[in-house]
């Protein structure tokens, strides 16, 4: 994951990594079964503590600290095609979010 490799950078921390998942539900399944440590985006927690109703082994949850790195969120769309009804308004719920926290970051 790229944001954490930022974070390790500019900490200076190194790991060695042995596998990477793009699909962080399964990696958690994973830890939870104790073969592998597990970073996860705060996305895909609601998956974990939906695994630790139902084993006796539980996940624990720790934030990162310093992480401020976010995903970028990217709207594609083609010009040809017809926007399905509330694209426009997904559009600039989305600029207003931005703005907001731009705004916040100040």
């Amino acid at each position: 994951m790229q944001i954490l490799d930022h974070l390790f950078e500019r900490e200076g921390v190194t790991l060695d990594y042995v596998h990477t998942s793009g699909h962080f539900d399964l990696h958690q399944q994973m830890a939870q079964e104790n073969l592998v440590a597990c970073f996860s985006l705060s996305m895909y927690l609601p998956h974990l503590h939906k695994l630790n109703l139902y084993k006796d082994n539980k996940l624990l949850v720790f934030p990162i600290k310093d992480l401020t790195e976010t995903n970028p969120v990217y709207i594609l769309t083609n010009k040809e095609k017809a926007y399905v009804e509330g694209t426009n308004e997904f559009k600039d719920l989305l600029k207003n979010a931005v703005k907001d926290l731009e705004v916040s970051d100040r």
